[in-house]
């Protein structure tokens, strides 16, 4: 199991309009964005916001992965609709992305019930 946290700087002229509406798009379309996951092998995927006192603003994105060749292949080789979409966005919007050093990383068994939406 692989895990990575990489702080990801957008461009100068991104809103935190545009970050929403893509962060809504995803929420709103969670069966897709569940089925890439699937594909990918990623069990977690997480995007955090941070807005730095000069308006800069960045993204923090945490993944659990099974293997991180085979995500990078399966998200470059995509076919689905939503991957289409997210790689529109980092495009427009992410101008550098740097992978964060992992200290610690402690896991536990958990049991997750499926909720329906």
């Amino acid at each position: 199991m692989k895990t990575i946290l990489s702080k990801i700087k957008l461009f100068e002229n991104v809103t935190e309009l545009q970050v929403k509406e893509w962060s809504n798009t995803l929420n709103q379309r969670k069966k897709d964005v569940l089925e890439s996951l699937e594909n990918e092998g990623v069990f977690i995927e997480s995007a955090f916001l941070d807005r730095h006192e000069n308006g800069q603003l960045y993204l923090y994105y945490f993944m659990k992965m099974e293997d991180e060749e085979k995500c990078r292949v399966a998200a470059q080789n995509s076919t689905l609709d939503i991957d289409f979409y997210h790689k529109d966005f980092k495009k427009k919007c992410w101008e550098r992305g740097e992978r964060l050093e992992c200290l610690i990383n402690f896991e536990r068994a958990i049991s997750f019930h499926k909720i329906e939406d």
